[in-house]
């Protein structure tokens, strides 16, 4: 097969990288290649990673219909051309001698973000240019069947602006660097299992302090699944009005999603408010099985309200119903999980553990005393005045 017979896979011709090896330029395709592995942290062997990245990464015929097909559901006659084009840049790979220095590219600073896309590549696909034709067929309907298609199937973060773009260093935050708050963890844990596992589970809406670990621990659950296939989608306030358009991008996809709404809060019973509600009550437009949301938010009911508020409802006839509609988004959540600023002892016990993370040596007393002192000058002992105590002193 030449590279002008491709048809599923055609869209991989426009590729700078592959371009500048089909038209014979080596030398420069290794220097784009490089850069992108440094940039990505894309494993070793480089090029037959990258080449492997452009095939799984593709939105086409083949890639949509494994998405959601079984191997009898897909016609033979797109098995059978996808497998003539996954041989043909099967060849690609065989063809190019890769330099030593190239496979270090991807491996530098390699650690300081996990990439749980890079590590499916480097383990589930090694050796991927040397397999048979079935074999490898079967292994890319298993991979969209569980991480979708498309270049977003690349992140485990990813961000609403209009359209989606993955973050490539999201926070590595895990839930054991989050200490104390049990009840939360479990409950959030609990919650997001069966959305992987049953497609149920609960809105979430994460009401506390600031600084009391709400939004860290929603980042946290994320990177704890992310390996079974969960993604977070950060949405800022100003595209709120975009959910239904969001919902229905996403549950054309396999995976599972949160879409995250932080330090959310209401000035007023405004569009972005009632759009919300919308969905959370299930109206016109529904969430997907796949999809839920969690919030976070200082305010327990969501909306500002002054005491101008209060002398206005005052004035009004039905000022019962003007309230109940001021509170009622709260309350479509499924589930409000609360987070309570710490008291002294677990402050300081959050501190002794971040402390003791960053390697610190101090005694204990003096540790505690400079701590007190510190969370006094913050006004409030919190998770984040802890941490932010240890970085002062590391």
């Amino acid at each position: 097969m030449k590279a002008k017979e491709l048809i599923i896979y055609r869209e991989t011709l426009r590729d700078p990288i592959i371009k500048e090896y089909l038209e014979g330029d080596t030398k420069n395709m290794s220097h784009l290649l490089a850069e992108y592995a440094f940039e990505n942290k894309l494993p070793a062997p480089v090029w037959a990673n990258y080449v492997l990245d452009k095939i799984l990464t593709g939105k086409n015929v083949f890639t949509q219909m494994a998405a959601f097909a079984q191997r009898s559901q897909i016609p033979n006659e797109i098995a059978l051309q996808a497998m003539k084009e996954i041989a043909y840049f099967q060849s690609l790979v065989k063809g190019y001698e890769e330099e030593v220095w190239l496979s270090f590219c991807g491996d530098v600073l390699k650690e300081q973000t996990k990439n749980y896309y890079h590590d499916y590549l480097a383990i589930a696909f090694q050796g991927w240019q040397e397999w048979k034709d079935l074999d490898i067929l079967n292994k890319l309907i298993a991979f969209h069947q569980e991480w979708g298609f498309g270049k977003l199937c690349r992140y485990s973060v990813i961000r609403w602006q209009g359209e989606f773009k993955g973050i490539k260093n999201p926070d590595p935050i895990r839930m054991d660097d989050l200490i104390g708050y049990k009840y939360q963890k479990d409950a959030i844990i609990n919650n997001t299992l069966a959305l992987l596992k049953h497609n149920k589970g609960n809105n979430l809406l994460l009401y506390g302090e600031r600084g009391t670990g709400k939004s860290s621990m929603v980042k946290a659950v994320v990177n704890e699944y992310a390996a079974l296939g969960l993604c977070l989608v950060d949405l800022p306030r100003s595209y709120m009005t975009d959910i239904p358009q969001i919902i229905n991008e996403l549950k054309k996809e396999p995976r599972h999603y949160i879409i995250f709404l932080d330090d959310l809060s209401f000035d007023s019973v405004d569009k972005e408010y009632k759009e919300l509600k919308a969905i959370l009550e299930g109206g016109i437009e529904t969430l997907a099985n796949n999809v839920l949301i969690y919030a976070t938010s200082n305010r327990r009911h969501l909306i500002s309200e002054s005491w101008r508020d209060r002398e206005k409802w005052g004035q009004e006839i039905n000022k019962n119903d003007t309230l109940s509609e001021k509170l009622s988004l709260a309350d479509r959540f499924g589930q409000t999980i609360t987070f309570p600023s710490p008291e002294q002892e677990e402050y300081l016990q959050i501190v002794l553990g971040l402390a003791a993370a960053a390697g610190i040596k101090m005694p204990e007393e003096e540790l505690r005393s400079q701590a007190l002192k510190w969370a006094k000058w913050q006004n409030m002992p919190s998770g984040r005045t802890a941490k932010q105590f240890v970085n002062s002193i590391t």
